[in-house]
Formats: structure tokens, sequence, C-alpha cells
């Protein structure tokens, strides 16, 4: 599921995609794909590619977030993308919360 997903944010032109493997970590959820996108109409494009890439692959798809929001996800099941305006992306720093996380884990 992880590489259609890449797929349909490359041809969507998301920004940074950086991936968080949380296999073997949690029990919830095996990775999180975290990306840009420069506008709101992006951040809807893209959501919308990945629900659609996803439907026959994920039973269940649920997306959070308003039409104004700035940091929407798409919970795929097994994989939850999230799609950040830059400067949300740049407040939460998701990457660098959840890398502390494996880290603790790994220990």
């Amino acid at each position: 599921m992880i590489s259609e997903i890449i797929k349909v944010l490359e041809d969507k032109k998301a920004e940074n995609i950086q991936i968080i493997d949380f296999k073997g970590h949690h029990a919830l959820v095996d990775a999180f794909i975290i990306v840009s996108a420069s506008s709101q109409r992006q951040i809807w494009a893209i959501v919308h590619a990945v629900e659609e890439s996803v439907q026959s692959l994920a039973p269940y798809v649920k997306i959070s977030g308003e039409a104004n929001s700035t940091w929407v996800s798409v919970d795929c099941g097994d994989v939850v993308v999230h799609v950040f305006d830059p400067q949300e992306r740049a407040h939460y720093q998701l990457e660098k919360l959840w890398a502390a996380y494996l880290k603790k884990t790994a220990s």
C-alpha cells in the first residue's frame, strides 16, 4: 500500500515526502507518510487522490480535516497520510516527535 500511496503523492506533486516506519514498534499503524502541499487546493487534491487510490486496498478510509484545514490526515488503516501546509508542518514537527518515540522504543 505504501508504494501505491507514494506514487499518488509524487503524481500530485506533494513536497518533502517522509515515511515513518512503525512496523514492530506500534500495534495500531505500520507507517505515517508526511507531506507538504503549497495550497489548500493542492492539500485536497492530494487527500482525494490518496483516498481514491486505496479504496480497493483498505476497507476503511477516514479523512480528518475541514475545508480550510492546514493539516489533513487520511487514515488508510495500516498507513496514515498527513498532508500539511508547510508552516503547519514546521510548527508540529511530527517527524521529530515520532523519531524520538522510535528511538525510545528501540532502546
